[in-house]
C-alpha cells in the first residue's frame, strides 16, 4: 500500500494540473536587455562650420594680366550634412587710386554637400578670365592693393573663408569695359567687371 501511495505522489507531482499548466522544472530566464535606441545626430549649426581660402598670389606683386586664383575650403564638425549654395567675393582696394570694389557671386547649377565630420574643396578655379585689373583708356601706370574676401554661402547660414590681399601693376593692360571706364570717376586703373 505504501507503493501506491508513492506512485499516486509521483503521477501528481509530475502530471499537468487541471488547468492544463506543468510544473517547471527550469527556471525562467529574465527576458533580454532591449537594444539601445539610436539617437538622431544633433544637427550641423554654424558653431561646427569653418572655411578658408588660400591663393598663390597672397601676399604678392603681380601685373594685371596675370592669373589670379582662391581655393574655398568648408570643414563641417557637426553631426549632419550641410549644402552651399554659393561663395561670396569681395574686393576691396586698401591702397591705390584704382576703381572696382565691390561682391560677385559665385553659384553652382549643383550645390555641393559637406558631409559630417569632413573638408570640401569648394573653389580652386582663376578669379578673371584676363587677369585683375584694365586700363580705362588713358595712361595706366602704378599699382594698387586689391583685397579678395571670401563667405560660404549655406543652408544653415553665411560662413566667413577669410580674405587675402595682392598688389597689381598696371602696365600694358587690356582696356576696361565701356561700362567699367565710366563708372571709374576718372581713375585709370580698376579691376574687371565682375
Amino acid at each position: 500500500m505504501w507503493r501506491l501511495a508513492l506512485l499516486a505522489t509521483l503521477v501528481a507531482l509530475t502530471l499537468p494540473t487541471c488547468g492544463g499548466g506543468s510544473h517547471p522544472t527550469v527556471p525562467l530566464q529574465p527576458s533580454p536587455t532591449p537594444p539601445p535606441v539610436t539617437q538622431p545626430p544633433t544637427p550641423t549649426t554654424l558653431r561646427d562650420l569653418s572655411a578658408t581660402v588660400t591663393s598663390p598670389q597672397a601676399d604678392t606683386s603681380i601685373n594685371c594680366n596675370d592669373d589670379l586664383r582662391a581655393r574655398v575650403t568648408l570643414t563641417n564638425r557637426g553631426g549632419t550634412a550641410v549644402t552651399v549654395t554659393a561663395i561670396l567675393d569681395s574686393t576691396g582696394i586698401p591702397f591705390g587710386d584704382c576703381f572696382g570694389e565691390g561682391d560677385r557671386t559665385f553659384r553652382y547649377s549643383t550645390p555641393p554637400t559637406v558631409f559630417p565630420n569632413s573638408t570640401t574643396v569648394l573653389m580652386d578655379q582663376s578669379l578673371y578670365a584676363n587677369g585683375p585689373g584694365c586700363c580705362s583708356g588713358r595712361g595706366c601706370a602704378g599699382n594698387c592693393t586689391f583685397q579678395q574676401s571670401f563667405q560660404v554661402i549655406t543652408d544653415v547660414g553665411n560662413v566667413p573663408a577669410g580674405s587675402f590681399n595682392y598688389k597689381v601693376f598696371f602696365q600694358n593692360c587690356r582696356s576696361c569695359p565701356g561700362s567699367v571706364a565710366a563708372a571709374a570717376g576718372g581713375r585709370a586703373c580698376a579691376s574687371p567687371p565682375r
